[in-house]
């Protein structure tokens, strides 16, 4: 099968357009020129106008993914009519294309972003001044202080703090253009594959310890086959997952605190926590945890149970690890921005006296009712914890102020629990200031999951991995992860193929080399109509959007030309092209608010700010 896949590959690669570059260090953004064009209020569609003749069309560079490719042609084309000439960058992998936006020498970029399912997590990575996520050179007070009045508010507040943050964004400032968001597809083979039991996180990342085969007399021995689209991972360690590649993986590799399943529901299901409860003032958050879980590790070629705990001060150990910026290319405190401190309950005492948020309840009445085995006594370690028993270990998370959905962000990958103990062996002496990626090999490197060789990586969630290769990434169930839960892994081998064009991908699934597969495009009509495959397809609060990138030699600071550009670029042309059935226009990243804000195409407004920009450079 692996050959059969290499071969497609390779005829993949034959026809993918390449380009390099070298990451630079990152400028900072020229102050925006103000805008000399007039304001007007609505919006119209249109299409786009030709330039003043006597005038040379502005020239811009264009990065995008190879599987954006289509919709990069489409918005050139647009903007080509609008006045531009845009040169199109394509790059094969996130990490090629993240390097070349950060080289400051490009003007425009096609991104997408997905948070945890919150609506801050979908907006204060990429825009906010300090978000782990903002590539692109956003420093913007006014953008800023949106973001956290919206973060710290809660119903009509917040929803109204959003709606002026779109406003803002988009509209006043244009430092995006949204496209649109796609719906999460998952293609099965329904001769091999039960699609009921085929769930994912709120956020999108495949729950694959649900999956089931249609006959699970194999699922001890057959290899689980599904094809995923990120290939060249960058790091296995939660905190380092900067981007997609790894994203699959690290959902089942290591447990969240808490889960977010489809439609925003809060859930203990595939997390650490077995009850929560959230205190008087909603300033603090308690979390009593299962005690069946213990770490997983690989050895001598097998998944063993190490035996370990996963318990409370790896979740403390992770948490202040990525909110104290110790670790190299750090992305996981952007989730825990408005967290405090994080303690260990020592003394059930504690849980007696704090109130609950109703009030009237005690924190550990709350924890009870959410319990098989109420809360008898707080373990004296995490080898004494037993739930059965009632004695459990509890965490206690305070925060700065309110931030409602602070629930929702302890979801995210990026600060699922990772093993105190095996990091700070692996990683000893290595700091965020003295990293050097010449000489440094970090935990969690792809480099060191070599088959039959011993990474030292220690995993808490319910498959371990087993190694990676040039074709994907191998997991194998957790046997330390209780068998009886019911969360725990069905199938016991997961084989995530990394083919990264989304033909060669949908092709070798409908030959039967997958039993999943991710269509995307015109490969979704190919599979609805083969009547072997069931397709399922989930909303997603993942949003695409073009980014008028603030760095270096960027002609994007000039705010004329980037409203010139919002104004020219047609978003339902995009769609019409994409499939209307599978994809849907956004406003912004708040693809969950369904707030109604739109900017549309305007040829007429385009043409006055482009006009405005070479009048202010004459």
């Amino acid at each position: 099968m692996k050959k059969r896949i290499a071969i497609l590959l390779c005829l993949a690669l034959l026809v993918s357009v390449f380009a390099g570059c070298n990451t630079q260090t990152r400028e900072e953004a020229q102050n925006p020129v103000t805008s000399t064009a007039p304001e007007s209020s609505g919006s119209s569609s249109g299409t786009a106008a030709e330039p003043a003749p006597a005038r040379e069309p502005v020239e811009l560079s264009l990065v995008t993914l190879a599987s954006d490719e289509k919709v990069a042609n489409v918005i050139r084309d647009q903007l080509k009519k609008a006045g531009f000439d845009v040169t199109v960058n394509v790059f094969p992998d996130s990490g090629t294309f993240n390097a070349a936006v950060e080289t400051g020498e490009h003007d425009l970029s096609i991104s997408s972003h997905s948070g945890s399912g919150s609506p801050d997590a979908n907006v204060r990575g990429p825009f906010h001044s300090e978000g782990a996520w903002n590539r692109y050179g956003y420093k913007d007070a006014e953008i800023d202080a949106l973001i956290d009045e919206a973060s710290a508010a809660d119903g009509e507040p917040s929803l109204d703090a959003y709606k002026r943050f779109e406003i803002a964004m988009v509209e006043e400032k244009a430092y995006i253009t949204p496209l649109y968001s796609a719906l999460k597809t998952f293609a099965v083979n329904k001769n091999v594959v039960d699609a009921d039991s085929i769930e994912a996180s709120v956020g999108g990342a495949r729950w694959v310890w649900s999956t089931k085969y249609a006959d699970m007399s194999q699922a001890e021995t057959r290899h689980y086959k599904m094809g995923i689209n990120w290939a060249g991972p960058n790091s296995f360690d939660c905190c380092q997952g900067s981007n997609g590649t790894t994203y699959y993986q690290r959902t089942n590799i290591n447990v969240p605190l808490i889960q977010v399943a489809q439609g925003g529901v809060v859930t203990t299901r595939g997390s650490l926590t077995r009850a929560y409860t959230v205190g008087e003032g909603s300033q603090d958050l308690y979390f009593a945890l299962r005690t069946d879980v213990n770490f997983g590790a690989m050895q001598n070629g097998e998944a063993i149970d190490t035996g370990l705990p996963v318990a409370a001060e790896d979740v403390k150990y992770t948490y202040e690890r990525a909110m104290d910026g110790s670790v190299p290319n750090g992305v996981g405190a952007s989730y825990l921005s408005y967290v405090d401190t994080v303690n260990i309950v020592s003394d059930i005492e504690q849980l007696k006296s704090a109130k609950a948020s109703d009030g009237s309840t005690s924190v550990l009445d709350a924890l009870n009712a959410g319990l098989k085995t109420p809360i008898s006594s707080i373990a004296a370690d995490k080898y004494a914890a037993d739930e059965d028993a009632g004695v459990y270990e509890v965490l206690h998370i305070h925060l700065k102020s309110q931030y409602p959905q602070q629930l929702q962000t302890l979801s995210s990958g990026q600060i699922s629990i990772v093993c105190k103990q095996q990091i700070e062996k692996i990683n000893e002496g290595i700091t965020a200031e003295n990293y050097d990626p010449n000489t440094h090999v970090l935990y969690g490197d792809p480099s060191t999951l070599k088959e039959g060789e011993d990474s030292g990586m220690y995993f808490s969630g319910p498959y371990v991995l087993s190694h990676v290769d040039d074709y994907g990434s191998y997991l194998v169930r957790n046997p330390g992860w209780n068998p009886e839960s019911e969360d725990a892994g069905q199938i016991k081998y997961i084989d995530m193929l990394a083919i990264a064009d989304n033909s060669t991908q949908t092709a070798a699934f409908r030959n039967g080399e997958l039993d999943e597969a991710m269509p995307g495009g015109e490969n979704i009509a190919l599979c609805e109509a083969d009547e072997n495959i069931n397709m399922l397809k989930r909303p997603s609060v993942g949003v695409y959007f073009l980014a008028n990138l603030q760095l270096g030699n960027s002609k994007m600071v000039d705010e004329n030309l980037r409203k010139a550009v919002l104004y020219a670029v047609n978003t339902d042309e995009i769609l019409a092209v994409l499939g209307t059935e599978n994809y849907v226009p956004a406003g912004s990243t708040l693809i969950m608010l369904n707030t109604g804000f739109r900017v549309m195409a305007d040829a007429a407004k385009s043409a006055e700010y482009l006009n405005a920009y070479y009048e202010s450079q004459e």
